[in-house]
């Protein structure tokens, strides 16, 4: 009997049994991630709309 055959075996089956795992955490990681970078851009826009707000303006000086 050829043990290295039955091991690939098993590897195979638990590399298989685990792909739905694997692709749903990516996803997950994939989406959750995506979501904190629009969070901090939507931050930063929002903070560079109210500095310029209280910035003065060209009009001001002479």
């Amino acid at each position: 009997m050829n043990c290295s055959t039955t091991v690939d075996v098993q590897n195979r089956q638990f590399l298989i049994g685990n792909f739905g795992a694997s692709v749903f955490i990516t996803t997950y990681i994939g989406i959750y991630g995506m979501g904190i970078m629009v969070y901090f851009a939507w931050q930063f826009m929002s903070d560079s709309r109210e500095s310029h707000e209280n910035e003065i303006p060209g009009e001001f000086f002479p």
